[in-house]
């Protein structure tokens, strides 16, 4: 007996098993919890077709369409050229001497270059593992790739949110506050550990570059290291978090035991959706003594 709607429920199950580019959707991505294979097996060989299933499928169906429309406007707007650019540049910029373990990952990043190149679907998942691994590979320098990287999350959700519109919003017309409803996290000193989503716009408190964990005033870097640190705090207020992370990094630089500016980098990293990384910092920052990221860490606040 001739059941239409079975037919299309195959086709649709075909494209899905067919495309290659659409792999990280059902391996890490957002469709992982469907197997498609598997569902594709029963469905054409044991005819598991109920209409439970069936209504399921189709469902699946249309979120695998709305990600591949999400991830063509981004490949439009020359996204994945910039995160392929991206991530060529800091591999580009590592010692050529490496371990490993270290080899393994820069192996790791470069597999996940040549497949973007290759037309994979463009996802968050792929980018938090971006971030993850180069950050585990050299934390040191690689501030312009989280840069990048930053910058094509802000226009995926973007698109994420006004899928119809067929383009993303241009640089330029984006105002730096837009990231406050998005991401949320405390920059206050001394108050302890609170929830982030009720600290989320708490960026205009008056903070001071001075508590315990900040660089004794005999060191050698202090000077620089502080003032670097001063201006990091003055960007924070402005809603510069790009150029608060810059002057941080250079007040760790100066002086890699200033547990403070470890400990507002991670902060202003989480503020911009960079918890991994963040994360990174702010256990730095305890682990050298700071009493605020030691109250973080052992409150499990962190993102």
């Amino acid at each position: 007996m001739l059941n239409p709607r079975r037919d299309q429920i195959i086709q649709y199950l075909e494209i899905m098993v067919n495309d290659v580019t659409a792999s990280p959707l059902f391996s890490k991505g957002p469709l992982s919890w469907f197997k498609i294979y598997q569902t594709f097996k029963n469905f054409c060989v044991k005819e598991d077709n109920s209409d439970k299933q069936m209504s399921l499928i189709e469902k699946v169906f249309q979120q695998y369409l709305f990600h591949k429309k999400i991830s063509q406007m981004l490949v439009r707007e020359g996204l994945d050229r910039k995160v392929i650019k991206a991530i060529s540049n800091f591999l580009n910029s590592l010692p050529k001497s490496a371990n490993s373990s270290e080899k393994s990952k820069r192996s790791h990043l470069g597999t996940i270059r040549s497949r973007l190149s290759n037309g994979d679907v463009l996802i968050l998942k792929t980018l938090e593992n971006i971030e993850r691994i180069a950050v585990e590979i050299n934390s040191d320098i690689v501030n312009p790739l989280l840069k990048d990287i930053q910058e094509v999350r802000l226009k995926y959700f973007q698109a994420y949110n006004n899928p119809k519109s067929g383009k993303v919003e241009s640089a330029e017309k984006r105002n730096s506050d837009q990231t406050q409803p998005m991401f949320g996290i405390i920059l206050q000193q001394g108050s302890g550990p609170t929830d982030i989503s009720r600290l989320r716009n708490n960026t205009d408190e008056k903070m001071t570059g001075r508590s315990p964990g900040a660089p004794n005033e005999s060191d050698k870097n202090y000077s620089h290291s502080h003032v670097y640190f001063t201006h990091g705090l003055k960007s924070v207020k402005d809603h510069k978090y790009r150029d608060a992370i810059e002057s941080f990094s250079k007040s760790i630089s100066s002086n890699d035991k200033h547990s403070r500016a470890w400990f507002y980098r991670g902060l202003t990293r989480c503020l911009l959706g960079e918890e991994y990384v963040g994360k990174v910092d702010i256990e730095r920052a305890a682990k050298l003594g700071d009493a605020e990221a030691i109250r973080w860490v052992s409150s499990n606040k962190l993102p």
